[in-house]
């Protein structure tokens, strides 16, 4: 015959079953966690961002991301989009990136691969020049203007904005970026 468990135990396996499976989920999900490099955004984090709002775009709130991560070699990294997923009829898209390297070296490496994507776009060195080295103009597809794009390095930080769907005239663009680069080496204090 065979040796049947008791019903206490079978009822403890029953109970004790998913709560170790809830365990091992959470500790998993705390070392994951502890491993992803994403950080808190504040609203003066936002502040060093060119937002769809600053230029004056009417825009859904619910449509933009903004992400503010850690990267291993130290830098501290601030990425807004808008929208988050582009979907066809979106008359305007904006990408801005402010960037704390770790070192000047690294925000020139940086900004000359940033360059490198967009270089065909533009190349018009007079427009708003800030910091070490800045870039301005338009972006291109066919050989048609089709939006705005500027980027500047001051040291070890980086910032970069791309704007698709608007063309922003010298005037506007440092009307919007003027506040943005002021402040722009204060990014990463206290994180």
């Amino acid at each position: 015959m065979k040796k049947r468990l008791p019903p206490w135990i079978f009822g403890l396996l029953i109970i004790l079953a998913p709560t170790l499976v809830f365990l091992g989920l959470a500790i998993g999900g705390a070392k994951m966690s502890r491993e992803n490099n994403f950080m808190n955004v504040t609203a003066l984090d936002r502040a060093y961002l060119v937002t769809v709002s600053d230029l004056g775009v009417e825009a859904d709130a619910a449509r933009e991301i903004l992400m503010k991560t850690q990267e291993e070699n130290g830098s501290l990294r601030l990425t807004y989009r808008y929208p988050f997923e582009l979907m066809p009829g979106d008359p305007v898209s904006v990408e801005c990136l402010v960037v704390r390297a770790a070192d000047s070296a690294g925000a020139r490496k940086l900004l000359d691969q940033v360059e490198q994507e967009v270089r065909r776009s533009f190349d018009r060195k007079d427009v708003l020049p800030w910091g070490d080295e800045s870039r301005a103009g338009l972006m291109l597809k066919d050989g048609r203007p089709v939006g705005t794009v500027f980027m500047t390095r001051k040291d070890r930080f980086v910032f970069v904005l791309r704007i698709t769907g608007l063309q922003l005239e010298p005037a506007k663009l440092e009307e919007v970026m003027r506040p943005k680069l002021e402040q722009l080496t204060r990014f990463g204090e206290g994180s």
